[in-house]
């Protein structure tokens, strides 16, 4: 449950710029967000909960230059919940889809055992996963999520804005939640509301794509209220397939687009939120939360550490950085920075 609210930015904890190539990986930067309020005590007290999260990683299984492939990308996961047991994978969508031969030529299924065995926790659909349609990602993908993670498949196909025609009905999971020591974490999906001119009508015929906005805070609401038959969340995230088109804070803060609209009047009881489609990479305090997304391809992990009171749910401190997963040498030549999970 957020105590953003009551929450004033300090401004940048620190800054470290990673070299970058033209179709290469982010700046990583660190942000932190805390309650004046908060005391030493409490701080010692509460729980760390750090999420990492990918977008649009388009089934990029192998290394090629700033895409640190899927092997390096678990690694990484693999180091971070090392250091911190209470550590979430977590996507904003588009996993498969638009991917390389390797694994479009095998319906994407490598990508989807790939992030499952590399320990993907939940994730948003994006428009991508509805390119073979409806029926296809309803079906055999989220059972393929289910064989391959061991859990809920529909967990890897948040979908909180998509709608059965004509109804209110929903057609996809709308949140999934995550135990960590102690803290419950409710994710909720949404896609871009541009759906109908991304993929095949014919594919997604039977469905209507509503505010994502709408959809956030009517779950956002629904997992704070108290009532356990519901559903119950002390930290709540929105995993959106949805983002700016540019990477500049202030910008992005005032655009004038659903996505903006989106990130500004979210829920309070959002505390956090990942986001896609548009391939950026920024780290931004809006509206006095995290909002981050993490470029494209498996070039990048976005940190979102949380410090949570475990007895009250509430979030007192926010931290964020964007973690490059490979680096380009003086000889041209790309290496992980991580690790690979073999």
């Amino acid at each position: 449950m957020s105590a953003f609210r009551q929450i004033s930015k300090l401004g940048l904890a620190s800054l470290a710029t990673i070299s970058l190539a033209a179709g290469g990986a982010a700046a990583a930067q660190a942000t932190s967000t805390q309650s004046p309020s908060s005391s030493a005590a409490a701080n010692a007290a509460a729980v760390t909960v750090d999420l990492v999260g990918i977008n649009d990683f388009h089934g990029r299984i192998s290394a090629d230059r700033s895409s640190a492939g899927a092997a390096v990308l678990a690694g990484a996961v693999d180091e971070l919940r090392a250091e911190n047991e209470n550590t979430l994978f977590v996507s904003a969508g588009d996993n498969i889809g638009a991917s390389t031969f390797a694994s479009a030529s095998q319906d994407d299924e490598p990508t989807i055992a790939a992030l499952g065995a590399g320990g993907l926790d939940v994730s948003a659909v994006g428009n991508h996963e509805f390119d073979k349609g409806f029926a296809d990602l309803a079906g055999r993908v989220i059972d393929s999520y289910a064989d391959s993670t061991g859990e809920n498949g529909a967990d890897f196909a948040l979908g909180a804005n998509v709608y059965e025609k004509g109804t209110k009905t929903p057609a996809l999971q709308e949140y999934a939640i995550r135990e960590v020591s102690g803290v419950s974490v409710g994710f909720i999906g949404t896609v871009t509301e541009d759906m109908p001119s991304l993929v095949s009508p014919a594919g997604i015929a039977d469905l209507d794509f509503g505010s994502e906005l709408e959809a956030a805070n009517r779950v956002a609401a629904q997992l704070s209220d108290g009532d356990e038959a519901n559903g119950e969340a002390d930290v709540v995230v929105l995993l959106t397939h949805n983002g700016s088109a540019g990477d500049k804070c202030a910008d992005i803060a005032a655009e004038d687009s659903t996505y903006g609209k989106l990130i500004r009047e979210a829920s309070d009881e959002i505390d956090a939120i990942f986001s896609g489609h548009t391939h950026q990479s920024y780290d931004c305090d809006i509206a006095d939360r995290p909002v981050i997304q993490s470029h494209q391809y498996g070039t990048t992990l976005g940190k979102v550490s949380l410090q949570v009171d475990p007895e009250t749910g509430e979030v007192t401190e926010a931290d964020t950085e964007r973690i490059a997963l490979a680096t380009e040498g003086a000889d041209g030549e790309w290496a992980g920075n991580f690790e690979a999970n073999a």
